[in-house]
């Protein structure tokens, strides 16, 4: 085929290796157009243009965004293509965190959901438990509004003042079962699943029960974990947690989020 004859839109995605669907998303978002229409409307592209989309999907590759190849497209030099090349290699860093901290959110929440779904709502039992990392925060005062939300609030705050992430699951501390089993629905501290979290919840053996409930209740689950320790004789030996394993994220009705208590117990 002559060089200086056109090329329909098959044609050049052959040569290019881009797809067609691809090639007509270029020029609707004025990325990279045909060199013209026919009357037909069928886009042809010269051989020239085999050459030129290289600038495109290198910039791609570099993640550079749209609008900014689009400027490049119109007209660039060394110096501003080197200057928009530093500028992505410097931005590689911030977005291998980004993957880095996504990875690990996703990690937690497929755990929790995981371990939700696989949950006998209607049992307490103990179980062994690994160490768990924890961002445990300051103690909370009720007193100040007397809300849960408010305090939940307040946790937040702390939270993201000290470089903490809202997108990790947040639960509830208490100092022993006893302080859980006399106001369950008021944690003494909030902590988040944070696995750079500096505090931790201890490995061994815990009792653990479950319910189905919203925020701020707990039903009957603490009177069940409590009936079943003295039935097992069981000894409360560190803090109270409770942490909701199938919450908004992956539930539409807030009545059957799962919320699982835990202590640990020898």
């Amino acid at each position: 085929m002559d060089h200086n004859s056109l090329l329909t839109v098959g044609e050049f995605s052959k040569i290019t290796g881009i797809p067609v669907t691809t090639l007509i998303y270029y020029d609707n978002n004025g990325l990279f157009h045909p060199v013209e229409r026919g009357e037909n409307n069928y886009r042809y592209y010269s051989y020239f243009q085999t050459i030129a989309v290289k600038l495109v999907h290198v910039l791609k590759d570099c993640h550079v965004p749209l609008n900014t190849i689009k400027a490049a497209m119109r007209e660039r030099t060394p110096e501003t293509i080197l200057e928009l090349l530093t500028r992505q290699e410097q931005e590689i860093p911030r977005k291998q965190k980004a993957l880095e901290d996504a990875k690990k959110i996703i990690h937690v929440f497929t755990g929790h959901i995981n371990e939700g779904i696989s949950a006998d709502v209607s049992k307490v039992s103990v179980d062994s438990l690994p160490r768990g990392a924890l961002c445990i925060g300051p103690p909370n005062d009720f007193m100040d509004e007397g809300s849960f939300y408010g305090a939940f609030q307040r946790y937040c705050d702390h939270l993201l003042k000290n470089g903490g992430n809202l997108s990790y699951p947040v639960g509830g501390w208490w100092s022993g079962f006893d302080a859980f089993l006399r106001n369950p629905v008021r944690p003494e501290r909030f902590f988040s699943v944070d696995p750079d979290g500096v505090d931790e919840r201890a490995e061994g053996r815990y009792l653990i029960g479950y319910t189905q409930c919203f925020y701020g209740e707990v039903n009957d689950l603490p009177k069940r974990m409590a009936a079943y320790a003295g039935e097992q004789k069981l000894n409360y030996c560190g803090p109270a947690y409770n942490i909701f394993l199938l919450d908004e994220v992956s539930v539409t009705d807030p009545g059957k989020y799962l919320l699982q208590a835990s202590v640990m117990v020898k």
